[in-house]
Protein backbone atom coordinates (compact mmCIF):
# COMPACT_ATOMS: atom_id res chain seq x y z
CA UNK A 1 0.00 0.00 0.00
CA UNK A 2 1.38 3.76 -0.69
CA UNK A 3 0.11 6.48 1.13
CA UNK A 4 0.84 10.32 -0.07
CA UNK A 5 0.57 12.35 2.86
CA UNK A 6 0.01 15.32 0.49
CA UNK A 7 -3.43 13.69 -0.20
CA UNK A 8 -4.79 13.24 3.11
CA UNK A 9 -4.98 15.45 6.46
CA UNK A 10 -2.16 16.04 8.77
CA UNK A 11 -4.84 14.38 11.24
CA UNK A 12 -4.94 11.21 9.26
CA UNK A 13 -0.63 11.77 8.71
CA UNK A 14 -0.02 12.06 12.73
CA UNK A 15 -2.58 8.87 13.13
CA UNK A 16 -0.37 6.78 10.88
CA UNK A 17 2.44 7.68 12.03
CA UNK A 18 2.09 7.05 15.65
CA UNK A 19 0.38 4.06 14.92
CA UNK A 20 3.43 2.63 13.15
CA UNK A 21 6.52 4.35 14.96
CA UNK A 22 6.42 1.90 18.46
CA UNK A 23 7.03 1.89 20.87
CA UNK A 24 7.15 5.69 20.95
CA UNK A 25 8.35 7.84 23.97
CA UNK A 26 6.62 10.61 24.41
CA UNK A 27 8.88 13.56 25.84
CA UNK A 28 6.66 15.60 28.65
CA UNK A 29 8.08 19.09 28.28
CA UNK A 30 7.95 22.04 31.18
CA UNK A 31 8.79 25.20 30.29
CA UNK A 32 8.09 28.94 31.33
CA UNK A 33 7.38 32.01 29.29
CA UNK A 34 9.26 34.84 28.98
CA UNK A 35 6.66 36.51 31.60
CA UNK A 36 7.04 33.30 34.09
CA UNK A 37 4.17 31.44 33.02
CA UNK A 38 4.85 27.47 33.56
CA UNK A 39 3.57 25.46 30.81
CA UNK A 40 3.65 21.61 30.63
CA UNK A 41 2.58 19.25 27.31
CA UNK A 42 2.87 16.03 26.02
CA UNK A 43 4.95 15.36 23.09
CA UNK A 44 5.12 12.39 20.96
CA UNK A 45 7.59 13.11 18.35
CA UNK A 46 10.42 13.44 20.75
CA UNK A 47 13.63 11.24 21.07
CA UNK A 48 17.20 10.89 22.04
CA UNK A 49 19.32 11.41 19.26
CA UNK A 50 23.40 11.97 20.30
CA UNK A 51 25.07 10.78 22.86
CA UNK A 52 28.25 13.24 22.83
CA UNK A 53 27.05 15.88 22.96
CA UNK A 54 23.60 14.34 25.36
CA UNK A 55 20.90 15.65 22.74
CA UNK A 56 17.23 15.23 22.52
CA UNK A 57 15.12 16.28 19.32
CA UNK A 58 11.20 17.11 19.66
CA UNK A 59 9.31 18.10 17.13
CA UNK A 60 6.61 20.61 17.81
CA UNK A 61 3.59 21.01 14.94
CA UNK A 62 2.01 24.13 14.29
CA UNK A 63 -1.45 24.79 15.58
CA UNK A 64 -4.26 25.67 12.89
CA UNK A 65 -5.22 28.85 15.37
CA UNK A 66 -4.43 30.69 18.75
CA UNK A 67 -5.35 33.14 20.65
CA UNK A 68 -3.34 35.55 20.05
CA UNK A 69 -3.68 35.11 15.97
CA UNK A 70 0.16 33.14 16.16
CA UNK A 71 0.30 29.30 14.55
CA UNK A 72 2.62 28.54 17.48
CA UNK A 73 2.26 26.18 20.68
CA UNK A 74 3.07 27.45 23.98
CA UNK A 75 5.89 25.24 24.31
CA UNK A 76 7.48 26.51 21.15
CA UNK A 77 7.04 30.01 22.05
CA UNK A 78 8.53 29.22 25.39
CA UNK A 79 11.46 27.61 24.31
CA UNK A 80 12.03 30.45 21.52
CA UNK A 81 11.91 32.87 23.76
CA UNK A 82 14.18 31.63 26.96
CA UNK A 83 16.22 28.62 25.46
CA UNK A 84 15.14 26.44 28.22
CA UNK A 85 13.25 23.44 28.43
CA UNK A 86 13.02 20.06 30.74
CA UNK A 87 12.15 16.71 29.00
CA UNK A 88 10.08 14.96 31.55
CA UNK A 89 10.01 11.20 31.35
CA UNK A 90 6.35 9.73 31.97
CA UNK A 91 5.83 6.38 33.67
CA UNK A 92 2.61 4.50 34.28
CA UNK A 93 1.46 6.16 37.27
CA UNK A 94 1.69 9.93 35.51
CA UNK A 95 -0.11 8.70 32.41
CA UNK A 96 -3.18 10.06 33.67
CA UNK A 97 -1.92 13.50 34.77
CA UNK A 98 0.49 13.72 31.53
CA UNK A 99 -3.16 12.98 29.60
CA UNK A 100 -5.04 15.77 31.72
CA UNK A 101 -2.10 18.43 30.59
CA UNK A 102 -2.59 17.54 26.40
CA UNK A 103 -5.95 19.16 26.85
CA UNK A 104 -6.04 23.03 25.25
CA UNK A 105 -5.13 25.14 27.97
CA UNK A 106 -5.18 28.66 27.18
CA UNK A 107 -1.56 30.58 27.45
CA UNK A 108 -2.14 32.04 30.72
CA UNK A 109 -3.21 28.63 32.15
CA UNK A 110 -1.12 26.35 34.70
CA UNK A 111 -0.74 22.99 33.52
CA UNK A 112 1.13 21.83 36.99
CA UNK A 113 -1.56 23.54 39.01
CA UNK A 114 -4.56 22.27 36.98
CA UNK A 115 -3.18 18.56 37.18
CA UNK A 116 -1.97 18.77 40.76
CA UNK A 117 1.82 18.08 40.18
CA UNK A 118 4.70 19.34 41.96
CA UNK A 119 7.11 22.31 39.66
CA UNK A 120 10.63 21.99 40.87
CA UNK A 121 13.01 24.58 40.10
CA UNK A 122 15.79 23.59 37.51
CA UNK A 123 18.87 23.41 38.57
CA UNK A 124 21.06 24.42 35.20
CA UNK A 125 17.94 26.04 33.37
CA UNK A 126 15.10 28.49 33.74
CA UNK A 127 12.22 25.93 33.20
CA UNK A 128 10.74 23.69 36.19
CA UNK A 129 10.76 20.02 35.95
CA UNK A 130 7.81 17.79 37.35
CA UNK A 131 8.86 16.44 40.74
CA UNK A 132 6.62 13.49 40.24
CA UNK A 133 8.54 12.72 36.82
CA UNK A 134 10.90 9.12 37.62
CA UNK A 135 13.83 11.34 35.24
CA UNK A 136 14.06 14.78 34.24
CA UNK A 137 16.57 15.99 31.48
CA UNK A 138 17.37 20.12 31.77
CA UNK A 139 17.71 21.21 28.39
CA UNK A 140 19.10 24.21 26.53
CA UNK A 141 17.98 25.27 22.74
CA UNK A 142 20.28 23.94 20.26
CA UNK A 143 18.96 24.66 17.05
Amino acid sequence: MRIDPASQEASETYKLLTGLVVPRPIGWISSVSSDGTRNLAPFSFFNAICPAPPSVSVGIANLPASEDGSRRKDTYRNISETGHFVVNIVDENLAGAMNETATDFPSSGDEFEAAGLTPVPGEVVDAPRVGESPASFECELFE
